[in-house]
């Protein structure tokens, strides 16, 4: 059933649009193949520069001394083995990123001899050095006053800064081509898609049958170019010393592809079939999620490891393969949160860790900035929009945003510590190392939500909805940065218990209370709390009781297009089939709740698909689905997008996968739901993980079920649909 989702062109492409990708480790590539030249641009996730953005490590070029891919040609991105391979009548060049290291291998074979030329493109200014058999490429920010500075004397907290570290100081990005057998050719220049480049090229000294490169990637932070150089040399003599790379990264794609997987109509042999897509864009969007299981920082929302210039998608936009919109390292939290919820179902509990290390990395520092701004100790605020160094991207006053659909919008930092609960609860994952995150976000929203009310409820206030709810217009003021759409009187400008955030509490102080994790004295306050959180508020819509995105004000504006009232239903579980009492309540909301049409739009992060499977909304669910994970119209399926952001959209592959898994299998109160929003005319095979590392293998066809559970003693736990 996977070799058929894999994807096999028959022509080459028209420009780096119509690439394929290809990646492991940290590093993601673009492949294609156009006017008989092979292309690859590659880089990493902790390759960023001073401006913030994540920059590729370059370009390379393989060309021939004549036209050997031009008659029967194809590319095929191999899932079952995670390579790309390139065939004609003449040759065949393979193409596979090391599961295990920074390194991305090209290894050409013909049936006649062939010149062969590799040439290293950059269009930046980098510092680039050719030797026979080498190329070594770098860029590397400077040590002097940089973005954290500027961040910190704008908060006014410099005197904390011994307490952040300090990523973008020294970081060199780079590596180096290796083509041993080759010799240095000289330089070159051109133009590709509009944008200058510089080549350095190297050429095998006469036609050879067999030729292979490999690009090494490296990042990190050092104090002169010679010590990153050293580092470098050593990866690289790793890499080749080892033998066993190729089988090794082979059987980290046989074991990836068997511990979970989901094809819909497994045996159709029409690709145009929409239900068909869905089930293979699901494989192809996992694959393409692989790629940075080993990051030092987590995959972008806006693009991940696989942009390419954005003319190539977007006409009459010009900007190099380094852009992104919405920067390069801006960690968006409501929006990073889709592209990791799939992979708790799938399995793929090695391919969170960049996440939760990126989280855990920040705690230190952000704790302390919030006992400088809220006064609170043991508690950390995130800001929604944040740097790599951890401090807000769009920063106001008094410790907040100037934004007000994102001044006291941090509950996304909340729904990591409750997708990292689900993790260890799913997978029995240790997560000792990130409970001091976990526990200083809680402690957050426990410490400075301490007010009650006249009935002892807590008063969550001030806050926001989401990015979409909050208190009355913004007012334009002035200060000495200049003019800021800004208004810092909470009173005029914060709504208090809004529901998305109840719920967030809620769920995830129960998932931790189900933990090991906290001792006898914070359960027993944590189990307090809990009594002490305010009702989910409702309100009247259309003729019919509904979720209200708030208690207070009532007069709520709106700036953004999430329907957060139904973060009550996913990601939380406040309503949801175990709750038939409530399901009337949460699908009214759904229906007659909405403020904006925009609420229901099917692109980018726009969740509908699971919301409408946590309600067993089956025609819903399926609508959005086959929307979200429909072909892309781009010549690689999977590169959704731009929708609200940037291509690849990795938040619409997450908000599918994550809607199809709901789709197909619910855990609630410990029970087991099997198909729970299922079309029963559409035949599917899956297997899927839930608490307790229990694996579940279901065969539905032709009206027929076949369900396995793993461990056998979790089959007493199977809820089956009403229709079978």
């Amino acid at each position: 059933m996977l070799a058929s989702n894999a994807v096999r062109w028959t022509s080459q492409s028209a420009h780096a649009g119509e690439s394929m990708p290809l990646g492991g480790f940290d590093t993601g590539c673009n492949v294609w193949v156009e006017n008989d030249a092979l292309f690859l641009y590659f880089g990493q996730s902790a390759a960023f520069d001073e401006q913030r953005q994540i920059l590729k490590a370059g370009r390379v070029r393989v060309t021939f001394d004549r036209p050997v891919l031009r008659d029967g040609f194809s590319q095929e991105l191999r899932l079952e083995t995670g390579d790309i391979l390139v065939k004609s009548d003449e040759a065949e060049i393979l193409l596979w990123a090391d599961m295990f290291r920074s390194a991305v291998h090209i290894e050409v074979t013909a049936k006649e001899a062939v010149g062969v030329t590799a040439a290293y493109e950059i269009w930046r200014d980098d510092t680039v050095t050719a030797a026979d058999g080498a190329i070594t490429f770098y860029h590397r920010n400077g040590a002097g006053p940089n973005l954290l500075d500027k961040r910190l004397a704008e908060q006014g907290i410099t005197h904390l800064k011994p307490l952040f570290t300090d990523v973008e100081r020294n970081r060199q990005s780079g590596g180096r081509l290796v083509a041993d057998g080759f010799v240095a050719a000289g330089t070159d220049s051109g133009r590709y898609f509009d944008r200058d480049f510089s080549a350095w090229r190297l050429k095998t000294p006469k036609p050879v049958t067999a030729a292979q490169m490999c690009v090494y990637l490296h990042t990190a932070q050092t104090e002169t170019v010679d010590a990153w150089t050293l580092g470098l040399d050593e990866k690289i003599a790793a890499a080749k010393a080892d033998t066993a790379a190729r089988e090794n990264t082979l059987g980290y794609w046989a074991a990836f592809w068997q511990r979970s997987f989901v094809h819909i109509k497994p045996l159709c042999d029409d690709p145009t079939d929409r239900d068909w897509q869905v089930g293979r864009n699901y494989q192809l969007f996992r694959y393409m999620l692989a790629a940075n299981r080993c990051g030092e920082y987590p995959t972008k929302f806006n693009g991940g490891l696989f942009t390419v210039d954005a003319g190539a998608f977007v006409a009459g936009r010009n900007e190099s393969p380094d852009h992104r919109d919405w920067e390069g390292f801006m960690f968006t939290a409501q929006n990073q949160r889709l592209v990791y919820w799939p992979m708790v179902k799938n399995g793929d509990f090695d391919l969170m860790t960049p996440a939760f290390e990126y989280y855990r990395r920040l705690t230190p520092s952000m704790r302390a900035r919030t006992k400088h701004f809220f006064g609170l100790d043991d508690a950390a605020c995130f800001c929604e929009q944040i740097d790599a160094n951890g401090l807000s991207a769009y920063y106001g006053n008094y410790g907040v945003d100037y934004a007000l659909q994102l001044r006291h919008h941090y509950v996304e930092a909340l729904e990591f510590v409750n997708m990292l609960l689900t993790l260890h609860l799913t997978g029995g994952v240790d997560i000792t190392p990130y409970m001091d995150f976990a526990m200083s976000v809680i402690n957050f929203y426990d410490y400075q939500y301490a007010k009650r009310d006249e009935n002892g409820k807590r008063v969550i206030f001030p806050s926001t909805g989401m990015e979409t709810y909050h208190g009355g217009p913004t007012i334009h003021v002035y200060d000495e940065r200049g003019p800021l759409i800004a208004n810092y009187n909470d009173d005029e400008t914060a709504v208090g218990n809004p529901a998305d955030v109840i719920a967030a509490v809620d769920d995830t102080v129960r998932l931790l209370l189900q933990t090991a994790y906290p001792d006898e004295a914070t359960r027993a306050r944590l189990t307090a709390w809990l009594d002490e959180l305010p009702p989910i508020p409702t309100e009247q819509k259309r003729g019919h009781t509904v979720i209200a995105p708030c208690e207070f004000p009532q007069d709520y504006q709106i700036s953004n297009g999430e329907l957060t009232q139904m973060n009550t239903v996913f990601p939380y579980h406040t309503f949801g089939l175990h709750k038939p009492e409530t399901l009337t309540l949460a699908r009214d909301t759904y229906v007659y709740g909405w403020d904006t049409e925009d609420q229901y739009i099917g692109c980018g992060w726009h969740t509908n698909n699971a919301v409408a499977a946590r309600m067993g909304m089956a025609d819903e669910a399926m609508k959005y689905t086959r929307y979200k994970l429909a072909d892309s119209g781009r010549r690689f399926p999977a590169f959704w997008g731009p929708g609200h952001d940037y291509t690849p959209d990795h938040n619409q592959g997450g908000c599918g996968m994550v809607g199809l898994q709901e789709m197909l299998l619910q855990e609630l109160d410990g029970k087991l739901y099997i198909l729970p929003a299922w079309k029963r005319d559409v035949d599917v095979v899956f297997r899927l993980w839930a608490s307790g590392r229990t694996v579940v293998d279901v065969d539905y066809r032709d009206g027929k079920l076949n369900c396995t559970v793993t461990p056998a003693a979790r089959e007493a736990d199977i809820v089956l649909p009403d229709w079978l």
